[in-house]
């Protein structure tokens, strides 16, 4: 029987869970729902980035309460935020001046520092214009081929003599 594993805790269901960890649990699995059932997470099918910005700007939940910025932790929360950002910096995963992350309104598409991302690798378009036939080409082709007619016209007579 499959384990959930969350939080550094086992669960063999999502019932055994803590209410407070069933939505920490649901929040997360709703950003990686596969609603089309293809094997692909659906923030990573269509518009990436307009995906993750959306997913992004959802409510945070810490011990079952909304968060809205650092400012409305509660201080005891933000006292150990404060302590895993300091063993972070200390085993090098953070730059040395890192503090807790800085409430920020989140970005809109509004804004000029939001843009659809270019593509990697330019493609060629598909619809081009119609540039007509080149009349040149044209007369010549059909020349050739009433040159080749003409040919072979003169070989049939000059040979059945």
């Amino acid at each position: 029987m499959p384990h959930i594993i969350f939080n550094n805790k086992t669960y063999n269901s999502v019932d055994e869970m803590p209410a407070a960890e069933r939505q920490a649990y649901e929040q997360v699995m709703s950003v990686f729902a596969d609603a089309d059932q293809d094997g692909i997470p659906d923030i990573f099918e269509g518009d990436i980035v307009s995906n993750i910005v959306n997913a992004a700007t959802t409510t945070v939940f810490v011990n079952g309460q909304p968060v809205s910025s650092m400012e409305t932790l509660p201080p005891e929360t933000r006292a150990r935020l404060e302590q895993g950002m300091a063993k972070l910096r200390e085993l090098g995963f953070l730059p040395q001046g890192a503090s807790a992350p800085k409430a920020e309104p989140a970005p809109t598409w509004d804004q000029p520092a939001v843009r659809a991302s270019t593509p990697i690798a330019p493609a060629a378009s598909a619809i081009s214009e119609d540039r007509g036939t080149r009349p040149g080409i044209l007369f010549a082709a059909l020349g050739g081929l009433i040159l080749c007619g003409v040919l072979a016209v003169a070989a049939f007579f000059l040979l059945q003599r």
